[in-house]
């Protein structure tokens, strides 16, 4: 349990320094130069249509979506009623605050919901793996700076994810047997770490991704190893799979 904190401690600092920023700021390397394309992202979200108005899902503490170069992220840990509404006034607010840039602020009605903009993650780079249009199923490798661990050991992912606890049905369970959004396994020679981009539970089947796991870490070879899959229980999720050297 201590090394999976560890190793949480260092999957944060994977995260871009934005994402820990306080809750009004602006981002000086996040281009999004075409507003219109944070209203096309907005399209994209998936919402709740039984209630009225229409809401985001309650089983989604974040929603990410993407369309041009404006990636947007609304962060709701609380589940609070959010609308499409409410996202367009906080995107619009957030696009006078920033023109032409990134950034973040809180809903002006919940201050707890955070609105995220992000330009797209270029080509070639760390994240581009993590755009929310990245293709399912297509493993996105990507070598780490000198200096930094590479997958020295890929049977211990491989070995890792086999070991997983699964329900009866074959769905992956986290380490208490329970239904989890986020698990972390292997060494520090290959680590896998699997999560949904919405905080809705993970609803993978074992043996329907092991396959695709499988074929990541043997294109990859000793690079970082990013895999979109389905099954997130939330509309707007996504499970991603990483794989690293540390």
């Amino acid at each position: 349990m201590i090394a999976h904190h560890v190793i949480f401690i260092a999957l944060i600092s994977l995260l871009p320094t934005e994402s820990l920023a306080v809750d009004k700021a602006c981002y000086k390397d996040h281009a999004v130069p075409i507003p219109k394309d944070c209203d096309g992202a907005i399209k994209n979200i998936i919402f709740d249509t039984t209630t009225k108005p229409p809401q985001l899902f309650l089983n989604e503490g974040e929603v990410r979506t993407i369309s041009g170069g404006c990636s947007l992220v609304v962060n709701n840990p609380s589940r609070a009623i959010v609308t499409e509404a409410s996202i367009r006034k906080a995107v619009d607010a957030l696009i006078k605050q920033c023109p032409g840039k990134g950034g973040k602020l809180g809903f002006s009605d919940n201050p707890k919901v955070v609105l995220e903009i992000r330009q797209r993650a270029p080509p070639g780079t760390e994240f581009e793996g993590y755009n929310p249009d990245f293709p399912l199923e297509k493993p996105y490798c990507f070598q780490v700076p000198k200096g930094k661990p590479e997958v020295t050991d890929q049977r211990a992912c491989i070995d890792a994810f086999a070991g997983m606890f699964t329900d009866t049905a074959g769905v992956i369970m986290g380490d208490d047997k329970k239904p989890t959004n986020t698990i972390v396994a292997g060494s520090n020679k290959c680590t896998l770490y699997m999560f949904t981009t919405d905080q809705s539970r993970i609803k993978v089947v074992q043996k329907d991704a092991a396959p695709l796991i499988v074929t990541m870490l043997q294109q990859c070879g000793t690079k970082s190893g990013t895999l979109n899959l389905k099954g997130a229980e939330g509309a707007n999720g996504r499970v991603i799979v990483r794989t690293y050297g540390y």
